[in-house]
């Protein structure tokens, strides 16, 4: 008796924690992934959301004054004190987003500037165009082109954790390339 009794004083046998650190091990395997896809789909999100506020901004300066703010000379990245923000601000809107949920910098392009772009054809472009881009997590261009005939073909379901490096694209208020709605990932 006393024997047993000094053996189960002594802690843990070393299957007892091989089978805890398991478990341990299968546990994180399987909600890690789960929590990562959580974070990059509130990411996601919420950078839809910064867009549509600069895109409805956008799109009330164009119907005051009939063009794009700083139309045709935004091109490209969007920062802090540029034309096309002290158009807006704070007229249009309080805080203009400068950055994605990712800390990467939108991508603006208003008036001729759009043209080009996702292989958007000028002829289809005027000066009260804008288009608002964030790159994904992984901040790379995507392959992608815009087919006018088929506006919803930029549209993808989140059904990967890769869907959240595809391209977030809006032209004059309306989602060109982004989760379907309906989708995993709206």
């Amino acid at each position: 008796m006393r024997e047993l009794e000094k053996r189960t004083a002594r802690g843990f046998t070393l299957i007892e924690l091989l089978l805890v650190v398991a478990i341990v091990g299968i546990l994180a395997a399987l909600l890690i992934p789960n929590a990562l896809t959580a974070i990059h789909k509130s990411k996601q999100k919420q950078t839809m959301n910064d867009i549509i506020s600069i895109a409805t901004a956008a799109v009330d300066y164009v119907t005051d004054h009939g063009e794009a703010p700083d139309s045709g000379n935004q091109s490209g990245e969007l920062s802090s004190g540029c034309d096309f923000i002290t158009a807006l601000d704070p007229m249009y809107i309080l805080s203009c987003p400068t950055k994605d949920q990712w800390g990467h910098m939108f991508k603006v392009y208003t008036g001729d500037a759009v043209a080009g772009v996702y292989s958007l054809s000028a002829d289809i472009i005027s000066k009260d165009d804008l288009i608002i881009i964030s790159y994904g997590h992984k901040n790379e261009l995507d392959s992608w082109s815009f087919d006018p005939d088929q506006s919803d073909s930029g549209l993808y379901l989140v059904e990967q954790y890769s869907a959240f490096e595809n391209d977030l694209v809006n032209l004059n208020g309306s989602w060109i390339r982004g989760p379907r709605v309906g989708s995993s990932g709206s």
